[in-house]
């Protein structure tokens, strides 16, 4: 995430910048591995060990009107170097980490995010609350880590609201360092209906996980694993499409899609609340590793194109039903 280099630093800037977004990071309610906690404001501090500082640090920055970014460093102090977002001193990858955060006015547009598995996630429109559970990892690598060798565990996360692109909720994750992912960038020749922009190293693969909520797929003419390609946009050329997408459905029901060549599997029900309304959304996962690198974005686009979908959609009304946003056995827990 470029932007938060581009304020000066993760935590000095934070009395010049903290207060301009809504959502604010909720200390008392976040927590890592067994037992850890957070002591300090909402917008800094440090992580304790059994009630004691551990030697990590968190902030908050807001970069723009738009973007909230939480990351952790090594330093009360850090001046941006990549050396001091390494946690392994202290966190190994492969923690877990549960973050919450208050104040949310709207559902986010999307969240983007360096570590392991999304393993639990709730946005509450009413209380406008959100928190997710996920990990750690050892980021693979990138421009500011070339050789993959300075970060050994990293975490950090960027939210954004109210922007040009909103993919209603959408969560993306990576294992490539998050100061080296940003949001799309202003490129010709491919239309993402989801995606970020990311600096990768030419050669080395980084991966990138998309969970998509079905509704948001529905809008776009995606209502089969085939209606979806994972691309590449680098600023000058044409995209190219990644032939490594792949699809996990969590719904109630098994689709069952039948002659698609993109590879998909069933996982079961959806335990993930995107939008903040009672009950849990389905989503899709999608998959997408890219080895091919500069600076660039990366994503999905709809197959067909969105013209050629708005004709034959009332075609497919029928796997629509089958991607349905909201299960009717979700009724019982609204």
């Amino acid at each position: 995430m470029k932007i938060l280099r581009a304020v000066t630093g993760l935590l000095s800037a934070l009395a010049l910048v903290g207060g301009l977004g809504a959502q604010t990071f909720n200390v008392g309610s976040s927590l890592w591995g067994s037992g850890g906690s957070f002591a300090g404001t909402a917008s800094a501090g440090s992580l304790l060990a059994s009630g004691s500082p551990n030697g990590i640090y968190y902030g908050t920055a807001q970069p723009d009107s738009n973007t909230f970014v939480f990351g952790l460093v090594n330093t009360s102090t850090p001046t941006g170097a990549t050396s001091q977002y390494n946690l392994s001193s202290a966190m190994a990858a492969g923690t877990s980490i549960t973050l919450a955060f208050t104040g949310l006015t709207a559902r986010p547009d999307y969240i983007a995010y360096t570590g392991g598995p999304l393993t639990a996630y709730a946005y509450n429109s009413s209380t406008g609350t959100l928190s997710l559970t996920t990990n750690l990892v050892n980021p693979g690598a990138s421009a500011s880590d070339p050789t993959s060798s300075t970060l050994l565990s990293s975490f950090g996360l960027m939210i954004v609201t109210g922007s040009s692109h909103n993919f209603q909720g959408t969560v993306f994750q990576t294992g490539m360092f998050w100061d080296d992912v940003s949001p799309l960038a202003n490129y010709s020749g491919t239309n993402f209906f989801a995606g970020v922009n990311a600096d990768g190293i030419n050669g080395q693969t980084a991966s990138f996980y998309a969970y998509l909520p079905m509704a948001f797929l529905q809008a776009n003419g995606v209502t089969e694993p085939d209606d979806a390609q994972a691309i590449v946009q680098k600023s000058a050329g044409s995209g190219a499409v990644l032939s490594n997408l792949t699809v996990d459905i969590y719904s109630p029901a098994n689709p069952g899609f039948t002659g698609q060549s993109t590879t998909w599997s069933y996982i079961g029900p959806s335990g993930f609340n995107f939008d903040g309304a009672a009950g849990n959304d389905d989503f899709v996962l999608a998959t997408y590793t890219n080895s091919s690198w500069s600076d660039a974005n990366l994503g999905l686009v709809a197959v067909p194109e969105p013209a050629t979908v708005a004709l034959t959609f009332g075609s497919l009304a029928l796997l629509t039903a089958l991607w349905r946003r909201r299960a009717l056995n979700n009724a019982t827990m609204r």
